[in-house]
């Protein structure tokens, strides 16, 4: 998967040493992102995982459940 041809794709990398705040890098992460960027990130991440998966056909829509219950 390509980055959009208008913006570049951007990395963070840290090295974290056990017993450090391992998650901290995470959450610091993520509060720096839009909600609209965070969204686009994770859809990202769902199309790279069907990708590996080999399910590069069409996008994923949600699943839809029915149920039906009746009192008797």
């Amino acid at each position: 998967m390509e980055p959009a041809p208008d913006r570049p794709r951007k990395m963070s990398l840290r090295l974290v040493r056990r017993g450090e705040d391992e998650r901290g890098f995470e959450r610091e992460f993520w509060s720096r992102l839009t909600p609209e960027q965070r969204v686009e990130c994770l859809w990202d991440m769902v199309l790279e995982a069907r990708a590996l998966k080999g399910l590069d056909g069409d996008e994923p829509r949600l699943q839809r459940s029915l149920l039906r219950v009746e009192r008797r």
